[in-house]
């Protein structure tokens, strides 16, 4: 008879007992169960698996997996099914899936320590079983608590170091910027302005710094429009456009110089009677953030940190927060009707004409 053969025998008669053995390999059930320890798991019927047991369970449907042992933390119960949410002990969050009925192996009876065993079904056990889980609640919470409040510190109290702006950086800060919720809504509110102002006869285009096509052109592109894009630092060509979409540009210019350059290529690349379409995010820093930074201010004179209108993402410039009656006076300045505008708490957009 074969090796492969023997194996599959064990295998089979170990499945048809009623009590399992495994070997634990992770610290997630620390201390209550360490690393080597070996546990034994009986067979039960899922409706008499209690709150804060432990289970042995597969992750998901190939039981070929290494079992987990965790606590069932919470038992759900939907069309007359049991399903059981399940964590670590020392773990700081709950398992990412729900676990179901046919992943369940057993439930954990006793832990097989070096020289002592603990037998779950005795009262003192099940204290201790309980008392633990209590104790690594509290843990992971002042876990948690220490990170914030470390954070809070860091924030409020630490002097940021001198700003660094990189233009190698602007297509991931554009990414940061598009990936804030904020933009979902200007997206949307830009599309809704758009689609009444746009036909296929236009000359469209796009501009931005280098990071293609904003989510708004590509909307119209999907439509079957044809949209030119230019990048800024590349822009030296003589066209003229009907309509031109500038979105998320002028946050991620650090000074108000920078600001005039756009203007003034607006001006240059628009038909007379051409409309622009023209947004930003008006995002407001941290208030501890505000207040450190005036502080320092007045503390410092040689202060060369950041001000309290630029946002800064791991000592990178990320972008300018710009007020709508500023950013609307500096249109107005440059030449620029306000045809239309919708302002939010953080939104802005503004449809423009050249005057």
């Amino acid at each position: 008879m074969s090796d492969k053969k023997y194996i599959d025998i064990a295998k089979k008669l170990i499945e048809e007992s009623n009590t399992l053995t495994y070997t634990v390999i992770s610290k997630s059930m620390y201390p209550l169960i360490n690393k080597n320890d070996k546990i034994t798991c009986s067979k039960v019927e899922h409706k008499n698996i209690k709150k804060y047991s432990l289970v042995a369970f597969y992750t998901n449907s190939d039981t070929s997996q290494v079992p987990t042992v965790h606590r069932v933390i919470n038992i759900l119960q939907k069309n007359n099914e049991l399903s059981f949410r399940t964590k670590g002990d020392n773990n700081l969050s709950f398992d990412r899936d729900i676990v179901h009925p046919k992943q369940i192996i057993g439930i954990v009876d006793h832990i097989i320590k070096k020289n002592f065993i603990i037998s779950l079904d005795k009262n003192v056990y099940k204290f201790i079983n309980i008392f633990i889980y209590l104790l690594s609640n509290l843990k992971n919470l002042i876990k948690c608590n220490f990170v914030q409040i470390k954070n809070i510190i860091r924030v409020a109290f630490i002097k940021e170091k001198k700003i660094q702006y990189d233009d190698n950086l602007i297509v991931l800060r554009q990414s940061i910027l598009t990936k804030d919720k904020d933009w979902l809504e200007i997206i949307q509110t830009n599309i809704s302005l758009l689609m009444p102002l746009l036909n296929k006869n236009m000359k469209i285009c796009d501009i931005s710094f280098g990071g293609g096509y904003c989510e708004e052109s590509f909307c119209f592109i999907r439509k079957g429009f044809k949209i030119d894009y230019k990048n800024i630092k590349d822009f030296n060509n003589e066209d003229k456009y009907d309509f031109i979409i500038c979105s998320r540009v002028i946050n991620i210019v650090e000074t108000k110089e920078k600001r005039q350059e756009i203007y003034n290529l607006l001006k240059l690349y628009i038909k007379s009677d051409g409309k622009i379409l023209f947004s930003y995010i008006n995002e407001k820093n941290n208030l501890f953030v505000s207040m450190k930074r005036s502080i320092f201010k007045l503390l410092f004179k040689n202060y060369d940190g950041p001000c309290n209108n630029d946002i800064i993402y791991k000592d990178v410039f990320i972008m300018k927060i710009l007020q709508e009656k500023y950013v609307s006076a500096e249109l107005e300045n440059n030449g620029f009707y306000i045809i239309k505008q919708f302002c939010s708490d953080k939104i802005k957009t503004f449809l423009l004409e050249s005057k």
